[in-house]
């Protein structure tokens, strides 16, 4: 739940055009779920990646960092967690 929350505030607290990029690794816990909801509810703002199988930490991020760095995004702030 918390992490939906934490989404939902960056999603309105800002005023100018962007795009959240999501590596979901297999969680354990809901976050699969929540981050695909999310993807509903706001699908323009959120590109969602799932993994078939856990690929740990490092390797999630970087298949994620090469997506954002790959976009054609001019900002960019990674949140990890």
């Amino acid at each position: 739940i918390l992490f939906d929350k934490r989404i939902a505030a960056h999603i309105f607290k800002t005023s100018f055009h962007f795009k959240l990029f999501i590596g979901e690794d297999c969680s354990s816990d809901k976050t699969t779920e929540i981050c695909i909801s999310l993807k509903k509810k706001y699908s323009c703002k959120i590109d969602l990646y799932l993994n078939e199988k856990n690929l740990g930490a490092s390797q999630n991020g970087i298949q994620t960092y090469k997506r954002v760095f790959n976009s054609d995004a001019k900002y960019i702030a990674i949140l990890e967690g």
